[in-house]
């Protein structure tokens, strides 16, 4: 199975990142999630964050690029890490703001999945 993933083994967080709804049934099935879910429920972006048997935190980030420009694209890769963020965050219990762990946080995600992103403008 082979998935647009960033993982860091540090904080216990892995992300997909998704393109279609087939990538995210995928995942969804390679994860034993049951209950049916649309992968971009806004038709733009989203992010689906999921515990794992075992525990772990996985997320599904699922970016729509159907009628996007590139700087559409970038802007929503950017927008859907913050929510990576914030969704880890809740799950750690992390209540006050490290704005600088913040920032690099969402500036590895954003960096790791830019190319797969651009790729898509591509293909």
């Amino acid at each position: 199975m082979k998935h647009n993933t960033y993982m860091n083994d540090m904080l216990h967080l892995k992300v997909h990142l998704c393109f279609n709804q087939e990538q995210f049934d995928d995942l969804l099935k390679h994860y034993k999630v049951k209950e049916p879910t649309d992968w971009c429920k806004s038709g733009v972006a989203q992010v689906k964050s999921l515990i794992t048997p075992s525990g772990a935190q996985v997320q599904i980030m699922s970016i729509n690029k159907k009628g996007k420009t590139k700087k559409d694209l970038l802007a929503t890769l950017v927008h859907e890490s913050v929510h990576v963020w914030q969704w880890h965050k809740q799950y750690i219990g992390e209540i006050a703001d490290c704005w600088e762990i913040e920032a690099y946080f969402i500036d590895e995600i954003f960096t790791v999945f830019l190319p797969k992103v651009i790729g898509q403008l591509k293909g």
